[in-house]
């Protein structure tokens, strides 16, 4: 994350009356306003983005749990063309900025979710469907 970035995030948190939490990666710069978890596993971090007021991330799965927990979220890299993952997802759900540089559902994002999250089950459940016959063969 860059200087700006972080001002911006402090700059929110302090006008919402937030709490920051920062989910470490790798080594960063310590701020003495933000709050570090080094040992976030997958139920933590689900926990964390179900209960953001806000979410700021530079993650794939970061931009999608906000999505499906309907949370405003800030895609937190300078060239995000680079990061294919989160370009396609925005795109195939046809998310825009904000104003104020935010992304957030609207109403043809949550049908474009709702056919998206269609077209998952479906395939799930032939995966199961193909692998209940292929044990009932043998």
């Amino acid at each position: 994350m860059y200087d700006e970035e972080y001002c911006q995030i402090q700059e929110r948190a302090e006008n919402e009356g937030c709490g920051i939490v920062e989910i470490v990666t790798h080594n960063r710069v310590e701020r003495t306003y933000i709050d570090y978890d080094i040992d976030c596993g997958p139920q933590e971090f689900l926990e964390y983005l179900s209960g953001a007021e806000y979410v700021y991330t530079d993650s794939y799965h970061g931009v999608l749990f906000s999505i499906i927990f309907n949370k405003e979220f800030v895609v937190l890299t300078k060239d995000r063309s680079r990061n294919l993952r989160i370009q396609d997802i925005l795109d195939r759900l046809c998310m825009r900025k904000t104003e104020e540089d935010y992304y957030k559902r609207d109403l043809q994002t949550d049908n474009l979710l709702k056919n998206e999250i269609s077209n998952s089950m479906r395939f799930l459940k032939n995966c199961i469907d193909r692998r209940k016959r292929s044990e009932t063969e043998v």
